[in-house]
């Protein structure tokens, strides 16, 4: 499975191949972690008005996408 950091931007910060710890997805999401098929997100995003993620807009703030493969 390939881990990709994705900023709010859209741009990529980092990619993985092995999981990152809970503590490194909260913060990089910015709080509590929510999953939604391929996405990891931060929960609370719309409470705390984060601003659209430009790679894909139906998650707000930083978000980790999940790859199957190498």
């Amino acid at each position: 499975m390939k881990y990709i950091f994705i900023n709010q931007d859209g741009t990529v910060l980092k990619e993985a191949s092995k999981e990152p710890s809970l503590k490194e997805m909260q913060e990089f999401v910015g709080g509590y972690i929510e999953y939604h098929q391929n996405i990891i997100c931060n929960e609370d995003g719309l409470r705390l008005k984060l601003k659209r993620n430009i790679h894909d807009a139906r998650f707000v703030g930083n978000i980790i996408e999940t790859r199957r493969g190498k």
